[in-house]
């Protein structure tokens, strides 16, 4: 099943060689439909990368900023924010897991009794 907005994963080696493929389709194609059609498919993927990258938190910079948000208004969730995140820093639990846990915290009225409105999942 194919769902929009949904991020993939694949490793940097992968990627390259998805890259340098079009780059090479690219400057061996004499026909000029298919050069622009790769330029296009470059461009796109360039274009994800930086928007990927420029808008993407990780669930450490999301658990800080709830932990800074929390810190002086519920120092309880506070605590376990820093519990999580210790225990993320430390690799005790997987980035998954964490977010899971996180999304609970989020979505549990006792621990987001002040709704600050900074973090959007």
């Amino acid at each position: 099943m194919i769902v929009a907005n949904e991020n993939i994963v694949i490793s940097e080696e992968l990627f390259s060689k998805i890259k340098s493929t079009l780059k090479a389709i690219k400057v061996s194609s004499k026909d000029k439909d298919i050069i622009k059609e790769v330029e296009a498919l470059l461009f796109k993927i360039d274009d994800a990368v930086k928007e990927d990258a420029t808008t993407t938190t990780t669930i450490v910079e999301k658990i800080q900023q709830k932990m800074r948000d929390l810190k002086y208004i519920d120092p309880d969730a506070h605590a376990n924010l820093y519990i999580l995140h210790r225990k993320l820093i430390d690799n005790k639990i997987s980035e998954s897991e964490a977010l899971a846990i996180f999304k609970m915290y989020n979505n549990n009225p006792a621990y987001n009794k002040y709704n600050t409105n900074k973090i959007i999942l």
